[in-house]
């Protein structure tokens, strides 16, 4: 199915990331967004989605809640989502609906697949900063390591990038003065 496929792109994009950290200690994570209607509780298509891609990965890619790659942030179910942050974490994949969206601080996430309704092609800059962080807060050699990566069920054309949240988005440039040379300072316990 296609999301079936989709949940096989950002797999594997989450894959090569995580080849990458790996002299970091870094396992990435995925984020896999369920369509947000606006509510906590979830839909019949919902459900099925759920059960789509829990069965999907556990059968095909040996990602499951019980081996602790799985971690799952519904409404009223919360699974493996203790230390999800720690850079080192297990954790593969993380299940949620909107309960990241605000607040939530992970930068060791690094892909994020969305499913969304055909008529719901807003995505908040709010939850595509979960995917923006550093974890290190630092730029890579590696440019793979560098960016976000998004996979979502609608075609480019479609999709439109909300300001609602742009308030925490500041772009100051930054120069180094010409004639500064570089001190060292002793390390002094």
């Amino acid at each position: 199915t296609m999301n079936q496929q989709l949940i096989e792109d950002a797999l594997k994009r989450r894959e090569s990331l995580a080849k990458a950290y790996r002299e970091f200690n870094i396992n990435p994570l995925l984020l896999i967004q369920l369509p947000n209607d606006n509510s906590d509780t979830l839909s019949a298509e919902e459900k099925t989605i759920v059960e789509e891609i829990i069965n999907y990965l556990d059968v095909h890619k040996n990602i499951s809640v019980e081996n602790n790659k799985l971690a799952i942030w519904l409404s009223g179910r919360k699974e493996n989502v203790a230390g999800i942050e720690k850079m080192d974490c297990m954790t593969e994949v993380l299940l949620f609906k909107q309960a990241i969206a605000l607040g939530w601080d992970c930068p060791r996430a690094a892909v994020l697949l969305i499913f969304r309704e055909l008529h719901s092609e807003v995505f908040t800059t709010q939850t595509l900063g979960r995917i923006l962080r550093m974890p290190q807060q630092r730029h890579y050699t590696n440019d793979l390591l560098n960016f976000g990566y998004v996979y979502t069920n609608l075609s480019a054309d479609m999709i439109s990038v909300v300001r609602d949240d742009m308030n925490y988005i500041s772009k100051i440039p930054v120069h180094q003065k010409h004639g500064i040379t570089n001190i060292a300072l002793n390390s002094v316990f």
